[in-house]
């Protein structure tokens, strides 16, 4: 998180006194922990450098902070390095003029060659 923790508490102090609520991205584990002790309401986006354990679940549930998962972003990140199935798909193909331009991209060689070999790909968790 590029928020440095006084700010984000700060942010969130305010938001409250306005009777605002407040949602947080964010990516690392100990951002989640700092962003609930500092009293988010949302956290938008799920915890990815790490998996998330029981005691992070109960303070979510305890608090009862919204809770926005990212299931499929990071799958982008390495799905198209080759042409994926549904790409074929009868239910998938019923609106292809409305994207054939970017299966069109995503199908290139190059593209898919891009995808596999870059280190975001590399270090992604492929579960």
């Amino acid at each position: 998180m590029d928020t440095p923790p006084a700010v984000y508490r700060a942010l969130i102090d305010e938001a409250h006194e306005r009777g605002l609520r407040v949602a947080a991205h964010l990516y690392y584990i100990k951002d989640a922990r700092g962003l609930l002790d500092a009293g988010v309401d949302v956290i938008a986006h799920s915890v990815r450098d790490q998996d998330v354990d029981a005691a992070l679940i109960a303070d979510i549930k305890k608090r009862d902070v919204g809770y926005i998962p990212t299931f499929t972003r990071d799958l982008a990140v390495f799905l198209y390095e080759t042409t994926p199935a549904f790409f074929s798909d009868p239910f998938f193909l019923r609106r292809v003029d409305a994207y054939r331009g970017e299966m069109t991209e995503l199908n290139d060689p190059a593209r898919q060659e891009k995808t596999r070999t870059s280190e975001e790909a590399r270090t992604s968790n492929r579960r």
